[in-house]
């Protein structure tokens, strides 16, 4: 997880995964699910989610 240096109140998590089907598998998980309801107290807007493709991109 890294912090933007000129917005301390963003942040920013960085995961590499296997592929798609992996990803979506985890998004259903116990834990995965638990989290988004344990930090939706804290967080000031919802969860902006990017996914890129590493082979797109190099």
């Amino acid at each position: 997880m890294y912090s933007d240096v000129e917005n301390e109140d963003l942040f920013v998590m960085v995961e590499y995964w296997q592929d798609e089907k992996v990803l979506n598998e985890h998004f259903e998980t116990i834990h995965f699910k638990n989290f988004g309801v344990e930090i939706s107290d804290v967080l000031a807007k919802d969860i902006d989610l990017d996914k890129y493709d590493l082979g797109e991109l190099l």
